[in-house]
């Protein structure tokens, strides 16, 4: 559904189902959100519709029904 890269490198994957996913093409490594960043509560809707990296670093992740989380 959405994508942002990071200064990293690293792709972050917004899905309808899975919530959000970290890609990073150095290792191959496709992780969840939740456990990258450590934080089992991220998400209450694992539905990503929008993602976008500000220019401080952080990423903005907008949902279909949780409304929008800035981590």
């Amino acid at each position: 559904m959405a994508f942002a890269g990071d200064a990293a490198g690293r792709l972050w994957i917004g899905t309808h189902g899975s919530g959000l996913l970290r890609y990073d093409p150095a290792t191959g490594a496709l992780e969840a959100a939740e456990s990258v960043l450590r934080r089992p509560d991220l998400l209450a809707d694992r539905r990503v519709m929008s993602l976008l990296k500000d220019r401080r670093g952080g990423l903005w992740i907008g949902t279909m029904n949780a409304g929008l989380v800035h981590v």
